[in-house]
């Protein structure tokens, strides 16, 4: 499909949702704690993603589907900050 087809399709169809959210998977929430950035930086990414998940949870009649994947999200940022609390009481 072309984008001047893309651009074309009906609001709500599933060729609607596909150009509008992209998926969030768990490779992706996996990158965001292994990528090596400060604390921070991942903190900031992980609750934009929980954020996100949140939202699409609520704005869907099928969201319930990604509630595994927001308490993957969820604990990927309890353990970075455990982490980064063990880090900092060492100091």
């Amino acid at each position: 499909m072309n984008m001047a087809e893309k651009k074309s399709e009906e609001i709500g169809s599933e060729t609607d949702v596909e150009l509008t959210a992209n998926a969030i998977t768990p490779r992706q929430i996996t990158s965001l704690v292994v990528d090596g950035k400060p604390f921070p930086v991942q903190k900031e990414a992980l609750l934009k993603l929980i954020e996100e998940l949140k939202q699409r949870i609520r704005a869907s009649r099928r969201g319930k589907d990604l509630e595994p994947l927001l308490q993957d999200a969820e604990h990927a940022l309890a353990a970075l900050a455990a982490q980064d609390d063990e880090v900092s009481r060492r100091r």
